[in-house]
């Protein structure tokens, strides 16, 4: 029988044999470098969709970069585009058929509904559209007057030249002007935060975008009628991007993925209705 001494012996040798092997270590990651950048620019609610409906293409292209500039807005997107400054412009544009200028080819994606969201904690779910135009218009400044708590409307809206502004007019507002208070955003992901932010507020912009932002239940229905329902009194916009038509080859990976199963299926769990 051995003595204690020689087995605490051979288990202090055991160890620093086991300590001075080195252990495998797992292989790095290889980094691959962009070969190819694509740059968007267009309509700030249009480009934040196309930001989050692209993770997958970027995930499974490490080799395309995919550049997004700050939002220009639709028309000097498509002029932009066309003078080749970038390669895809993207629009939400409630006349996708009259974007088409000459260079360009057309991708229309889905039909995003144009919708009016309020902050957080007030406990309303839906206004008609007479109260809107009476809201937007200052016709009505506390939340009591359509049944919510007794606390002052700070109305959010986008310049006059934005397309879903153009478009409520269209349908709703008239040329009457905003509630002398209200506050008017440039960029629709501004106008995303100040609602998020600001008590009392309600604003208005892409479904497609609120939902990606998972703001869904902050969206009010219009006259008991939900955004996605075909009778809403709201016509949607279209999600549309367009890209010189000599680059075609060149974009058609990307291309690809935005008119495929996987890009259709995320509009659809998004709020948006993709073309057939």
């Amino acid at each position: 029988m051995r003595s204690l001494a020689a087995v605490f012996a051979l288990i202090t040798a055991l160890s620093l044999v086991a300590c001075s092997t080195p252990s495998a270590s797992p292989a790095p990651t290889a980094f691959v470098a962009p070969s190819t950048k694509i740059t968007l620019a267009g309509s700030g609610g249009g480009l934040e969709i196309l930001d989050a409906l692209l993770i997958p293409f970027q995930r499974a292209n490490p080799d395309v970069l995919l550049e997004f500039l700050v939002s220009s807005g639709g028309e000097p997107a498509l002029r932009g585009a066309q003078a080749g400054e970038f390669d895809l412009a993207v629009l939400l544009t409630a006349n996708h058929a009259g974007a088409g200028r000459p260079g360009l080819t057309l991708l229309s994606l889905a039909a995003d509904p144009l919708v009016f969201i309020r902050h957080a904690d007030l406990p309303l779910s839906d206004l008609s559209v007479a109260q809107i135009r009476a809201i937007y218009t200052g016709r009505i400044t506390n939340w009591s007057a359509v049944g919510g708590p007794n606390l002052p409307i700070v109305v959010l809206t986008r310049n006059e030249d934005n397309a879903a502004t153009h478009l409520l007019r269209t349908r709703i507002f008239g040329r009457e002007a905003w509630q002398s208070a209200a506050i008017v955003l440039g960029r629709a992901a501004d106008l995303r935060e100040a609602v998020l932010r600001t008590p009392g507020s309600i604003g208005f912009g892409s479904y497609g975008d609120f939902m990606l932002n998972g703001l869904q239940a902050q969206v009010l229905t219009v006259d008991g009628i939900h955004p996605r329902e075909p009778n809403y009194p709201i016509p949607p916009r279209w999600l549309v991007v367009a890209y010189p038509s000599a680059q075609r080859d060149a974009l058609d990976p990307l291309l690809s993925y935005l008119q495929s199963d996987a890009t259709r299926l995320l509009l659809t769990q998004n709020g948006m209705v993709p073309n057939e």
